[in-house]
């Protein structure tokens, strides 16, 4: 996970990309996928509170960070 955060905050500020590159990413996560927001199910959990609003924006903000081939899976769900 903080390979990938790394490699975000590389291609954002030294890079200064607009889009991120997927194959830099793919590798930092040693997975044909990854996820750029800072949300792990583990935090997510840990961060729940009784504020079912501030568990969703922040459980969508997970969901949003994957990259696009996982994205494809979650929106035939």
């Amino acid at each position: 996970k903080e390979a990938v955060l790394e490699e975000v905050k590389f291609q954002k500020e030294e890079m200064q990309a607009t889009e991120l590159d997927d194959e830099p990413l793919k590798a930092a996560s040693g997975y044909v996928f990854y996820n750029t927001s800072k949300w792990t199910l583990k935090s997510l959990f840990n961060t729940a509170t009784n504020n079912q609003q501030i568990l969703l924006a922040n459980f969508e903000e997970y969901l949003l960070g994957f990259s696009d081939n996982v994205k494809e899976i979650i929106e035939c769900f």
